[in-house]
Parts: structure tokens; sequence; C-alpha cells
């Protein structure tokens, strides 16, 4: 898993193996009747739903990775407590949002590719855009970016800190990008 840290915090980009074509076809079936905010969003249930199964299995993996990369105690363990599906067909985005309350949130691009736009971080250092100014700059890095730019890839995991803000570009391609999101808090497991 490679470990970026831009903004003193993370963000974790761990490709993963799972059958897409399956997922795409009931994720389609679930926004069949979805609500319709500037694209499709659904709700999804990842830790009951079987056919998310496989899926579910590897995001609790990587979050166990991320678990004992943060050193958190073993008494608490990361628990994915809501999700959703956010289907952008041509032209539909995700405005720029953080999710509160949250010590993780995850995307998974069930469908996707570099023309269906980026997941994009905006830096949490409010002063750096005023200081660090663009001429100072020969080549951005997680010092000297405001913004940080993971690409849309089919099959990529992308976990974060749920209080970095972030948004999704225009899908500017003519194919859909399906996206499922999740939520992530820390419970505590040795309270009987």
């Amino acid at each position: 898993m490679e470990m970026i840290t831009p903004f003193s915090s993370f963000i974790a980009v761990q490709p993963l193996q799972v059958d897409n074509v399956i997922l795409q076809k009931r994720c389609y079936d679930l926004c069949e009747n979805a609500a319709n905010y500037n694209g499709i969003y659904s709700e999804l249930d990842l830790n009951t739903d079987s056919v998310f199964f496989e899926l579910k299995t590897k995001i609790y993996d990587s979050l166990e990775l991320i678990h004992k990369n943060m050193e958190f105690s073993e008494s608490y363990k990361f628990s994915i407590c809501n999700s959703w599906i956010n289907l952008n067909n041509n032209d539909a985005i995700n405005s720029a949002h953080m999710h509160q309350g949250y010590v993780l949130s995850g995307v998974y691009y069930v469908k996707g590719n570099e023309n269906n736009a980026s997941l994009e971080f905006m830096t949490p250092i409010q002063a750096q855009p005023f200081v660090i100014k663009q001429e100072f700059i020969n080549k951005y890095n997680e010092f000297t970016s405001n913004i940080w730019n993971i690409p849309c890839k089919e099959g990529n995991l992308v976990l974060f800190p749920s209080w970095l803000v972030h948004y999704a570009k225009n899908n500017k391609s003519s194919s859909d990008r399906i996206s499922i999101a999740f939520n992530v808090t820390l419970e505590n497991i040795s309270v009987v």
C-alpha cells in the first residue's frame, strides 16, 4: 500500500482485485430508483449486502494496515458505519465536502478511468496558498501543494482522514463513474 502524506496527513491508495462487473450490475440496480443530485446517489449497506462481501473483506484488510500504521490501540477496531453509491454520468460532480464526525472515509472505484475526473483533496492549512506562491514552486509535492489529486482508476481503493476536504471534478467522459463511498469509526472492542 502506498501512503502519501500531504498536509501532515495521509491518503492511502490500494488496488483491489474484485469482480467489478458484478459490482457494477448491482450498483446500477440499486441506483435505478435512487435520488438524483447532479448524479445519482443510493444508500448501500456494505456490511450486509452479500454481493459486496469480497470488497468489504478487502476494505477491512486495508483498514487493518492503516490501523497498524497509525498505531491505534488494539482495544479499538475500525468499523464501516455507513456507505453509499455515487453514479456520476456525463458532467456530474461531487462538490467540496468533508465527513464530519468520522475517523476515516473511503472511496472504491467500481467503474471509471482517468477521463472520469479525479478525486481532489484541499489542504487544511488555510494560509498555505497565500504564503507559498505559485512562482516559488519548481515542482509541486506534499509540502507545497494546496490541492492533491488522486486519479479515478477502476479497482482502486482510496482511504483518508474524514476531515480532509475533497471533491470530484466534472465527469467529462461519456462513460459513467461509479464509486462506493463509506465512513469509518473506531469501536471499542474491550467493552463487554
